[in-house]
Parts: C-alpha cells; structure tokens; sequence
C-alpha cells in the first residue's frame, strides 16, 4: 500500500469524488466523515492546511486518513481528526476488506514522519 500526503485543501478537494465513493462503500460510514461535511469544516474552522493521509492499493484509493496538525498554545504539535471538536464520529476509512492494512499503513507512515508531531488525538 502506498500513502501520499495531501497538504492543500486544493488537493484534498480534488479527492472528493474518490473520497465520497470510499465513503458509500462502507456501509456504517458516518456522514461526518465525507468530503460534504470535512471541507466545510475545514474551511469554516481550521487556520491551516490539512495533513490528510491518502493509503491507494495497485492505485485504487482504499483508506484515507483526514489528519490535521494542531499547534497547543506551548508549541506541541498534535495529530487529530479533520471534524475533531463538533463531529460525532471521526475514524480513519477503509474500503471493505482493507481495514488492517489501511490501519497498519496509516500508523506506518506515522511513524516514519515522527519529527512533523508531537503527540496525537484520534477520539
């Protein structure tokens, strides 16, 4: 599985369309976690960019992890959700059959970009 960093709301905008069928095909998916409700919030409430992890298989997109980097007031950097604060369930997302591996790509690639954060809040 390959992960690609999507720092631009231009970029995460052009995903939408692959984003919303990632969404569909879920089943319980949240509407809280599909471009409808996470480009709004992130226009109306976030002062950056995002930090959203696209995980593709043979160049199918599987899983996406809508990330943000938060600055606390003391200087640490923290991972958490795009939505985090007025969203009623936030999650990383995975096609059907691909939750273990689009988790174990996610959290690699964490990982592997350590020096970009601090700690992190994925409730």
């Amino acid at each position: 599985m390959e992960v690609t960093e999507i720092l631009e709301r231009a970029s995460l905008e052009a995903l939408a369309p692959e984003w919303r069928l990632l969404v569909e095909s879920g089943g319980d998916m949240s509407p809280f976690l599909s471009p409808d409700w996470l480009l709004p919030w992130q226009d109306s409430f976030l002062a950056g960019g995002p930090w959203t992890l696209a995980v593709r298989n043979a160049g199918q997109l599987v899983g996406l992890a809508p990330f943000f980097i938060y600055r606390h007031p003391d200087g640490a950097r923290q991972v958490t959700f795009l939505g985090n604060g007025i969203s009623d369930r936030l999650d990383l997302l995975a096609a059907p059959g691909e939750s273990n591996g689009v988790a174990d790509a996610v959290l690699s690639h964490l990982a592997n970009r350590r020096e970009l954060w601090d700690l992190w809040d994925f409730r």
